[in-house]
């Protein structure tokens, strides 16, 4: 359901009481619409031209309670497979200050000239023992491997560069 006219393209636009029933009821229950980052619309009638009519039908309520929260939340529409209703997604992480930072690459490793051997080597010692298991875990397990060992040598040989 559309809680305004904004939340429709197309067709005869008009303020229904359902629509007003339907905030009063978000309301009351102290409910946040999380809004979608890629667009607005999540049903389409197909039709062409001045005949199409656009609406914001699926949303993601959740409580006012948990807004402000150390709580990321992120809704995305997903591609449609040939159904008028385009799916929603609704991500959540937890904001947790002792989660591990994600694997970035810096530039200054590539200074030292002895770098890329190192990458190529540690690629290698990953390759024994690794025959008959499936090709994506392999090459997986050899990434994740070489991460820590990327940083193992970061710490001994620059230390904390912050």
């Amino acid at each position: 359901m559309i809680t305004s006219k904004g939340e429709k393209k197309g067709g005869i636009s008009r303020e229904d009481p359902k629509m007003e029933r339907f905030r009063d009821v978000q309301i009351d229950l102290r409910l946040v619409d999380i809004p979608t980052i890629n667009g607005k619309f999540t049903w389409n009638n197909r039709r062409g031209w001045n005949k199409q009519i656009a609406s914001r039908l699926d949303r993601f309520l959740v409580s006012k309670h948990i807004i402000g929260m150390e709580i990321f939340y992120e809704a995305s529409i997903l591609p449609s497979i040939g159904s008028d209703h385009w799916p929603i997604k609704l991500e959540i992480a937890m904001n947790n200050q002792n989660k591990k930072r994600p694997f970035r690459f810096k530039s200054f490793w590539l200074r030292d000239l002895e770098f890329l051997n190192k990458v190529k080597n540690w690629w290698q010692e990953r390759k024994m023992g690794m025959e008959g298991q499936n090709k994506m875990h392999t090459f997986q397990r050899r990434l994740k491997y070489i991460k820590g060992k990327i940083n193992e040598w970061n710490r001994e040989e620059f230390g904390n560069i912050q």
